[in-house]
């Protein structure tokens, strides 16, 4: 059976928020076999954005980690603003 995949989303501006999320999610046994983040799982160079959209079609769970960085950030798409 595959393993549930767990996505994690955040802005670079947010780094520390997401040290301090994937240290909880951690003490939760197992799941650091399921995270997925960019830093770790993109290598340096690569095309970013075919991994990410990869790494989502084979997640079941999503933590978005948004902050007003995320949505009035130059490279934040239209889709992100808030409403």
């Amino acid at each position: 059976m595959t393993r549930t995949k767990v996505f994690v989303s955040y802005s670079r501006a947010e780094k520390a928020i997401r040290d301090e999320v994937l240290r909880a999610l951690r003490t939760v046994p197992r799941i650091s076999e399921v995270l997925w983040w960019d830093e770790e799982a993109i290598d340096i160079g690569a095309k970013f954005h075919p991994k990410i959209q990869q790494a989502l079609e084979v997640s079941k769970i999503g933590i978005g980690l948004l902050s007003n960085h995320s949505f009035t950030s130059s490279r934040a798409p239209s889709r992100t603003q808030p409403c």
